[in-house]
């Protein structure tokens, strides 16, 4: 950054994440046609440890705050409104502090489209995390894979394959694309995709 002199790198991971990269190739190349829809998942397989929650920050910004910021990057598009709900209906410690469990965020973008966000702490099919955008002319969806802790009821259809435990299992090739990427934006390599100003675009989703 001019001020500072230095380069500041927000730990984003999804921007790293190659299906979401290839995601939003896909969108801002024009081959979903006009956004009508965004559906995002961030659905956590295993509970907070209760000593974390006080400090977590609240599900809005310690952990929605990925989707918040995919969104926008995805789509090239800004969020216009912003409406949000939720409820505690597996763990009342989040009660305790004034946050919830159960979330559910609809962001507006600027050209009308609708992005619902949902948010659970506690996931028990496994984690589950996808962004999914519909267009006039097709779809496409990153998360979606042999994995996904989606059970169809439909006749023929086999169950999915073993489920991630954790974030870190879901997400272990975009964080070792983001550590690489940090080591060639140290050696003046690389180009950095989670500059300061995008994370504010985040933060003050979560904090409408």
């Amino acid at each position: 950054l001019d001020d500072i002199g230095t380069e500041v790198m927000v730990a984003f991971h999804r921007r790293y994440d190659p299906g979401h990269q290839l995601l939003r190739q896909r969108i801002l190349a024009g081959e979903a046609g006009t956004v009508r829809a965004v559906t995002a998942t961030e659905h956590d397989h295993l509970a907070l440890p209760p000593e974390y929650v006080p400090a977590s920050g609240g599900i809005w910004l310690d952990m929605l705050i990925h989707d918040f910021d995919t969104i926008p990057w995805v789509t090239g598009q800004r969020v216009r409104s912003v409406w949000a709900t939720g409820s505690v209906l597996d763990a009342p410690v989040h009660a305790d502090y004034g946050d919830v469990d159960s979330a559910l965020a609809v962001l507006v973008l600027e050209s009308g489209a609708a992005a619902t966000v949902s948010g659970l702490r506690r996931n028990g099919a496994g984690q589950d995390v996808r962004l999914e955008v519909f267009g006039s002319l097709d779809s496409f969806g990153a998360g979606i894979d042999a994995c996904t802790p989606m059970t169809s009821t439909e006749p023929g259809i086999s169950p999915p394959g073993p489920r991630y435990d954790q974030f870190i299992e879901r997400f272990e090739r975009a964080f070792r694309a983001e550590v690489d990427a940090f080591i060639r934006l140290v050696s003046r390599t690389g180009v950095n995709l989670t500059p300061p100003r995008d994370g504010l675009v985040a933060i003050q989703i979560a904090q409408a």
